[in-house]
């Protein structure tokens, strides 16, 4: 039996499934909720969808046995649910909204966020919708969502693109031409990581289209959005390069001033934390 969004809504401080008791509703923009697990006596995050993608979903994240990619314990399909550990951190668009998160942990957590997307590019796998929303800084860095994730290759047109975040979208995916390539997802790291660097997006326009002399944020870039414009495509060498780089300049800023607690790298224990998590 499926259950309604109805149904799930009114089940906050209910059991569900005989074993979950969610502690926020289901809405039609919140498909990820917090819920208690009264099996394992955890909290869990609670993902809704089509049994169709979640299925798909399920299946993509456990062939991708990666730091940075964090896998669904558990499918119930006839309710339309995938559970996953909890992580105790807002997402990256949050915390940047919030400005509580210092410029050292937002580059390390991007660092172990690329160094997944490297991985789960050669296993031909394309994420196909990256954006601070979608990246979690706990455990280092987590990249979650992979309900869009397609094979690199396929043809634009047969994949629901990235086009649903157009402000992160490559500009082939937005032309809804070719085939997926992996520079899609270096475009999104890209902008991402410009975004968290100098807490604005690149530029002002809707998607990377609209750029003209007009729309264009004027001030220091990271990368060439012109170039992209014109078809230049980001590499992981060069997104990686770009990262060190900022890696260097904030660290030697906060060596000439003082170092400051708030721009420390996560601790130690974060390799300690990822083990645990993915063996729970």
């Amino acid at each position: 039996m499926k259950f309604s969004n109805a149904f799930l809504t009114r089940q906050v401080k209910y059991r569900l499934a005989g074993r979950f008791t969610l502690e926020s509703p289901f809405s039609a923009r919140r498909r990820v909720v917090q819920a208690y697990d009264h099996e394992s006596g955890k909290r869990v995050a609670l993902k809704q969808g089509s049994p169709e993608r979640l299925g798909r979903e399920w299946a993509r994240l456990n062939t991708l046995s990666v730091r940075g990619v964090l896998p669904p314990t558990l499918l119930l399909p006839a309710m339309g649910l995938m559970v996953f550990p909890w992580l105790p951190s807002a997402n990256l668009a949050l915390r940047l909204l919030a400005d509580d998160i210092s410029p050292l942990e937002g580059l390390a957590v991007l660092k172990q966020v690329g160094e997944a997307v490297c991985h789960f590019h050669r296993q031909g796998v394309l994420h196909g919708d990256i954006k601070p929303a979608n990246i979690i800084p706990a455990l280092g860095g987590v990249l979650i969502d992979f309900t869009d994730a397609s094979d690199i290759g396929m043809p634009v047109s047969q994949v629901i693109p990235c086009y649903l975040s157009p402000a992160f979208a490559a500009p082939g995916v937005l032309r809804n031409q070719g085939r997926m390539r992996e520079s899609f997802d270096w475009f999104s790291m890209a902008v991402t990581l410009e975004l968290m660097v100098f807490r604005q997006h690149p530029f002002s326009g809707k998607t990377i289209l609209d750029i003209s002399e007009h729309a264009w944020r004027s001030g220091h870039h990271c990368f060439d959005w012109k170039a992209c414009c014109r078809g230049h495509e980001i590499t992981p060498a060069e997104f990686m390069d770009v990262l060190d780089h900022c890696f260097h300049a904030v660290e030697t800023r906060c060596a000439g001033v003082h170092q400051a607690e708030d721009a420390s790298l996560p601790s130690a224990g974060v390799d300690r934390e990822w083990s645990r998590v993915r063996t729970a």
